[in-house]
């Protein structure tokens, strides 16, 4: 999709958006989710905001091991490039906080931009894989939506089609059937698609959203409104799916609606899963952008065309793999 489609994609999708609460703002009962939230269990949430913390010690991690696997880096580093870019993408709707986190990494421990960049997109890829099995486990021992069901049919899809992939001698086979000028630019994504070097940031991932699905979990729980796993699963995945698209900053309104489509029906009603939502958002947002600030300074959260160059070039190398 080229950038101006993409503009106008956004504008579209932000404009629906907005139609949408203007019709929410009219009907919706914020009294009630207001009180919700005020009468919130600040125990639940400091004890969300903790997992949620370590999410990003789970994801950054990962994203170390691999880039260990190219070059010499060190751990601390990429922790902070991580809460960095976590930060980045709070403020902004574009996505960018991958540019920082390669911008953070070059400039902090003197590595090759295409290398950062490499791993950073098989960092992507452990986590969406790890997303994949959670999709395909947790359902087995839960009571989810028969959405939920076709997601994990989905899933499950992907897993054999990438088992396949493995099978037929990786990633090198379909590397090599492509066009000279694609090989040159995918061979240092493929030098990493080896299952001794994804296997442990897999599993940290899978980590990652295990803590996630937790930081859901406690900030349902935490608005005082009886909450089953499979719900707050049910929450993780509708609300990554919903937020796929970046049309607000952190996707607020988004992360709410889809609270609200997610939680329905478990018979939550829509005032509580909205204050949920907008609990799980301020604990998911807050902490990290202090944490960001503390790292980067806030000029370092400012959007700048390194930063974007180094966003797209990551993107562009996402999209290729």
């Amino acid at each position: 999709m080229s950038a101006p489609v993409r503009r106008w994609a956004l504008r579209l999708a932000a404009i629906t958006v907005a139609a949408l609460a203007l019709v929410a703002l009219r009907h919706f009962p914020w009294h009630k989710a207001g009180n919700a939230l005020l009468h919130a269990d600040m125990t639940a949430l400091m004890a969300a905001t903790l997992i949620n913390l370590t999410s990003l010690l789970f994801k950054g991690t990962a994203w170390s091991l691999l880039l260990r696997t190219r070059v010499p880096s060190r751990w601390l580093v990429a922790q902070e490039a991580t809460f960095l870019g976590s930060a980045v993408n709070s403020i902004s709707v574009s996505g960018i906080g991958e540019g920082a986190r390669v911008q953070f990494a070059v400039a902090h421990d003197r590595l090759p931009v295409s290398d950062v960049v490499v791993s950073l997109v098989w960092s992507r890829v452990a986590e969406a894989m790890a997303l994949v099995l959670l999709i395909l486990i947790a359902p087995l021992f839960l009571d989810v939506p028969a959405a939920v069901h076709q997601v994990q049919l989905a899933g499950l899809v992907l897993v054999v089609a990438a088992a396949l992939v493995v099978q037929v001698r990786g990633w090198s086979l379909v590397v090599r059937w492509l066009p000279a000028s694609f090989r040159e630019r995918l061979a240092p994504l493929a030098s990493m698609a080896s299952p001794r070097h994804l296997w442990l940031p897999v599993l940290l991932s899978l980590g990652n959203w295990f803590a996630q699905w937790l930081t859901f979990h406690w900030a349902i729980e935490a608005v005082h409104v009886p909450v089953s796993y499979a719900a707050s699963f049910t929450a993780l995945v509708v609300s990554n799916i919903g937020g796929l698209l970046r049309v607000t900053p952190a996707n607020v309104g988004v992360m709410q609606a889809a609270m609200v489509v997610a939680l329905l029906p478990f018979g939550i009603r829509p005032e509580h899963a909205v204050a949920a939502g907008l609990a799980l958002q301020a604990l998911q947002v807050l902490p990290v952008l202090v944490i960001g600030t503390a790292i980067g300074g806030w000029r370092g959260l400012v959007p700048d065309e390194k930063r974007a160059g180094a966003a797209r070039a990551e993107n562009g190398a996402a999209a290729c793999s």
